[in-house]
């Protein structure tokens, strides 16, 4: 996932059409009562008062969600091949390995679901898992099965059982998380594994930058979970926390938190502008400074990667 500014995305119309909007009255991880927190771009976050959970007060509809990934440029997810540096995916990919291996993942039969440009996907077939992943956009989607990997067009044909399913940087994107962990729940061998990589709004930068932390991102970004906020929505599908480890920081994302949106968002688009441009000097800087920065530091830390083992049916 990377940081980009509300205010230049593009949206589809039809999710600011209050009449389609799912209201919140309590907290989706714990039920817990909600206060007014933050208002960005134009949306509401509401804060759990009992986990400190973020949602959006107007919560899309999946399928007006599903229309918004359909877009080649959503500022979380963008789908320009330009923008991925080969040797940071590389890097991160190993990563992602380590954390999976160093938490004691199965990683036999995986499910992954928001796989992206399937860099992960692709270690773990290489490696001798058996992977079948769901993109929610369709054209990469596509891609993916023509690669050689399984893929799904929608959860509904998920078939069989799996050891983990992995959902990294996805499950705030997520409309309904409940409905969705349910669903992938029931293909859940019991004893296995759900990995999660999500921003934490617990974390400190979220705490002291407030409506700045650049990780408010409506409406892509629908519910932030705290720490808490997580464990209590998987304590209530029948899963315990077995593990938890700290992303490394993006240090994109901290500029973009202390930049402030406006100048986050020229500093964003002199970003892609390189990326795509091919302008060497300016993406090996770029690069460069995100290597040395990208540390596993806990102030700076504002990602988690939990592993929840599922113990009842």
């Amino acid at each position: 996932m990377h940081p980009g500014s509300a205010s230049d995305r593009p949206t589809d119309a039809s999710l600011r059409k209050g009449p389609l909007f799912v209201w919140r009255s309590t907290c989706v991880a714990c039920f817990g009562p909600l206060r007014g927190a933050f208002l960005v771009a134009g949306f509401r976050y509401l804060k759990c008062s009992r986990c400190g959970t973020l949602q959006l007060e107007e919560s899309p509809p999946t399928e007006d969600l599903a229309k918004l990934y359909q877009s080649d440029s959503t500022w979380t997810s963008p789908k320009e091949p330009g923008l991925d540096d080969p040797r940071q995916e590389q890097l991160n990919t190993g990563r992602r390995l380590k954390v999976l291996g160093d938490m004691g993942v199965t990683l036999d039969r995986v499910f992954e679901l928001g796989p992206g440009r399937a860099y992960l996907a692709h270690a773990l077939v290489w490696r001798g898992s058996q992977v079948t992943a769901f993109e929610a956009h369709t054209e990469t989607n596509e891609h993916l099965r023509s690669l050689g990997i399984e893929t799904i067009s929608g959860l509904s044909q998920m078939q069989g059982e799996y050891d983990t399913i992995i959902l990294w940087g996805v499950i705030e994107h997520l409309g309904d998380p409940w409905e969705v962990l349910s669903i992938l729940t029931r293909r859940l061998a019991l004893g296995g594994s759900v990995v999660i990589m999500t921003e934490d709004a617990s974390c400190y930068l979220a705490r002291i930058a407030g409506a700045r932390w650049t990780w408010l991102l409506p409406p892509e970004h629908v519910v932030l979970f705290s720490r808490l906020g997580l464990e209590l929505c998987l304590r209530r599908l029948g899963y315990e926390l077995a593990a938890c480890r700290r992303w490394p920081t993006d240090i994109r994302a901290i500029a973009c938190t202390l930049l402030g949106r406006e100048r986050a968002l020229r500093l964003r688009r002199g970003f892609r502008a390189a990326r795509t441009g091919g302008i060497e000097a300016l993406r090996g800087s770029a690069t460069f400074m995100k290597r040395i920065l990208d540390v596993n530091i806990w102030p700076l830390s504002e990602h988690k990667v939990y592993r929840f083992v599922r113990t009842s049916a």
